[in-house]
C-alpha cells in the first residue's frame, strides 16, 4: 500500500468542503430490513440483491480460550452475518440505491443459509438448545442495524457489535457509509468503528476508515473474557469481542477534526450532506489507487 497515499486521503478529508448535492436525505432513524430466511449467501450477492456488502465467518482466536468449554467456542463460530444492497437502474439509465438488509445464518446441507430463531428448523438447520439460544440474540440483534441516513445514492448505516477496543470487551456501533456513482452504478463502502457512551449511543469515531473490497467475505478474530462469564458460567454479550472490524482495500486515518461528524448519533441533513460530499470525493478522486490495490492483493493471493 501507498503511505503517501494514506496520508493524503487523511489530510483531504479535514480540508474538503462541505460539498452537498442537490437531493433530498431522509435522516430519520429506522431499521434495515432483514433477510429472509432460506436466502443462500456464498461469495456474492445473494438473489434478490446486487451487492454484497460483506459477510463474516467468526472465529475464536485470542484471550481465554482455555478457561471456556469447548462448546462455547463452537457456538461462537456457529453462525454467519452478512450485509446486502439493492441498487436500481431507472429509465433514464442512472442509478439509485433502493435498499440495504442484514442476516445471519449458519451452514444448511452445506450451504450457508440466512435463518431465523423461528424458520431453522423447518429450512433444515435443526439447531440445537443452545444453539437456538444464540440464534434468538442474532434475531434481536438485527433489529439494532438502523439507517441514519438516506438519499438516492448514498446510505449511513449503524450496527452494533462486540468488539475488543482499548483492552476491553466492549458493545460498540459500527458505521457503514453506501455511496453509489449514479452514471455507473458502481458501489462503495466505508466503514468505521465508533467509540459510545455508557448508554451505547455513539461519541466519536475511532481507529480507522476501511474502504471495502467488493463482496467481502471474511474472518472476524474474536477474543474471550471469561470474566463476562457469569456465575452460572453463562456468557455475556461482550464474552466473546471482533479484534478487527472488516478489513479495507485501503485504510484511512481519521482526521482529529472529523471524529465527532462521523460518529454523530443523529445527524442533520446537512450532516449527511457533508458526509456525502467527503466520501463521494474519496470514491471518484482515489479510484485509481483503490483499483492497484485491489490488483496488487489479487496478484499475492494468487501466488
Amino acid at each position: 500500500m501507498d503511505v503517501r497515499f494514506l496520508t493524503w486521503v487523511s489530510l483531504s478529508v479535514a480540508l474538503l468542503p462541505a460539498i452537498t448535492f442537490a437531493q433530498p436525505y431522509d435522516v430519520a432513524v429506522r431499521p434495515i430490513s432483514v433477510l429472509r430466511p432460506g436466502t443462500i449467501v456464498d461469495q456474492g450477492p445473494p438473489e434478490g440483491w446486487t451487492h454484497l456488502i460483506v459477510k463474516s465467518f467468526p472465529k475464536v482466536a485470542s484471550g481465554d480460550v482455555d478457561k471456556i468449554p469447548e462448546r462455547d467456542s463452537q457456538l461462537a463460530s456457529l453462525m454467519f452475518t452478512a450485509l446486502a444492497a439493492r441498487t436500481q437502474q431507472l429509465p433514464d439509465g442512472s442509478w439509485q440505491l433502493t435498499e440495504v438488509a442484514t442476516g445471519a445464518g449458519t451452514s444448511v446441507r452445506g450451504r450457508d443459509m440466512i435463518v431465523s430463531s423461528d424458520t431453522q428448523q423447518q429450512l433444515g438447520a435443526d439447531l440445537g438448545f443452545f444453539a437456538r439460544m444464540v440464534l434468538k440474540e442474532f434475531d434481536a440483534k438485527q433489529t439494532q442495524v438502523q439507517y441514519k441516513a438516506i438519499s438516492r445514492h448514498f446510505f449511513i448505516v449503524d450496527t452494533i457489535g462486540a468488539f475488543r477496543w482499548e483492552n476491553q470487551n466492549r458493545l460498540l456501533p459500527l458505521r457503514y457509509a453506501l455511496v453509489l456513482n449514479p452514471q455507473t452504478g458502481h458501489l462503495d463502502t466505508f466503514c468505521w468503528l465508533m467509540d459510545a457512551d455508557s448508554s451505547g449511543v455513539s461519541t466519536t469515531a475511532v481507529g480507522s476508515i476501511h474502504w471495502l473490497p467488493q463482496s467481502l467475505v471474511f474472518a472476524p478474530q474474536l477474543h474471550v473474557d471469561y470474566s463476562k462469564y457469569n456465575f452460572l458460567g453463562i456468557p455475556s454479550d461482550t464474552a466473546f469481542c471482533s479484534t478487527n472490524i472488516p478489513p479495507g482495500q485501503v485504510t484511512m486515518n481519521i482526521p482529529a477534526d472529523a471524529t465527532r461528524v462521523l460518529a454523530q448519533p443523529k445527524l442533520s441533513v446537512q450532516d449527511a450532506a457533508s458526509l456525502h460530499g467527503w466520501f463521494n470525493q474519496i470514491s471518484t478522486s482515489m479510484r485509481p489507487h483503490y483499483d492497484r490495490a485491489a490488483l496488487s492483493k489479487t496478484t499475492t493471493t494468487q501466488r
